[in-house]
């Protein structure tokens, strides 16, 4: 007769053991398909980004971003940025430096290049021109430093603010954080899927984010101006301004502003410092000129201060200036300092400290 086998049940302690096999190749299966998931991520790419500025890797830093395609995007987003500043006077001058620059864009590129490599392998920039490279007449003096905007100071990293994919295709928010201006700005980078990992291809909103700077820098200049602003208002008031075309004949054009001003101070006035502001019905700039003029004022008087400025025929914006009627303009005056007889002065700040 064949002989049944008994069957060996396993002890309590066998159970405990033989569930924690099973947790323990669980646990390492799951670390395993996680730390793979991880390095095939854009977040990864960029913590192996940073490891490579850190260490001063080169050749890893050129693995997950391609130099080439950054820089070449970037000047041409710089380019747009300058150009086309909402506090900058637009002219059709513009759009030939646009010409002249992207005429030039190669050499513009190569600077952009050497400086990023410079920065990665000894963490400073070459100066704006390369070294033994002649720079074109008249080029524009260039720095990588301009995506951060120097004024403001150097941001720190707080990490990924967003991971928006599309196919092999990813937008990834990275959060920078501006002790100058206690605020956030984020810097967006287009990254592609390669083999195996994810390289920056662009930084993708670079206008938008000098935009917000400056709006930042603008709105943080004000707080602290604002006690200087309140002397100042306490100093003088304009009463009145406008612009008087001038015109002496065909080829001599100029535009006139005459300024009533009534002083308020107990200190005589020896010299006005100004920005002049003027903008068409459009909120259009047509023109932003700094001027000055040395006064001698008693307390309580009013006076008028004529600015002037003469007129290229050469230069749209200053054409439109002359051609507008002066009902259709908007004109301003900014103080930017004043100086007294004694010696002292008020003095807006116009970087930040």
């Amino acid at each position: 007769m064949a002989q049944i086998d008994q069957i060996v049940h396993p002890t309590p302690k066998q159970k405990i053991i033989l569930i924690l096999e099973i947790a323990l190749v669980v646990i390492l299966l799951s670390s395993g398909l996680g730390y793979w998931y991880w390095i095939h991520t854009p977040q990864y790419s960029l913590k192996q980004i940073q490891e490579a500025v850190k260490n001063h890797d080169l050749q890893t830093f050129e693995k997950y971003v391609d130099i080439d395609s950054v820089t070449s995007r970037m000047i041409d987003q710089l380019i747009d940025s300058k150009i086309n500043a909402k506090n900058e006077v637009q002219d059709e001058a513009g759009n030939l430096a646009k010409g002249f620059i992207q005429f030039i864009k190669p050499q513009l590129t190569a600077m952009a290049k050497d400086q990023i490599r410079s920065l990665v392998e000894k963490g400073s920039t070459l100066q704006p021109s390369t070294p033994g490279q002649a720079e074109p007449p008249d080029a524009p003096k260039f720095s990588v430093n301009d995506i951060y905007n120097n004024k403001v100071g150097t941001p720190d990293f707080k990490g990924v603010d967003y991971v928006n994919k599309d196919g092999k295709i990813a937008s990834v928010g990275l959060k920078l954080f501006y002790p100058k201006l206690n605020a956030n700005v984020v810097l967006e980078v287009r990254m592609r899927k390669l083999d195996g990992y994810w390289q920056i291809a662009e930084i993708s909103n670079i206008p938008a984010f000098l935009s917000k700077l400056a709006e930042l820098e603008e709105k943080k200049l004000a707080e602290i101006n604002q006690p200087i602003i309140s002397e100042m208002n306490n100093t003088f008031k304009i009463n009145s301004v406008r612009m008087v075309p001038v015109q002496a004949n065909s080829f001599t054009k100029a535009v006139t502003f005459p300024t009533e001003i009534s002083f308020l101070s107990q200190k005589n006035i020896t010299e006005f410092n100004v920005l002049i502001l003027a903008k068409n019905q459009a909120g259009k700039l047509v023109l932003k000129m700094p001027a000055s003029s040395a006064v001698s004022s008693d307390p309580g008087e009013t006076t008028t201060i004529t600015w002037s400025k003469k007129i290229n025929p050469f230069i749209s914006s200053d054409a439109a200036l002359f051609n507008t009627p002066p009902d259709q303009l908007s004109i301003e005056i900014k103080p930017i300092s004043i100086k007294f007889a004694d010696g002292t002065q008020l003095k807006l700040s116009e970087k930040l400290p």
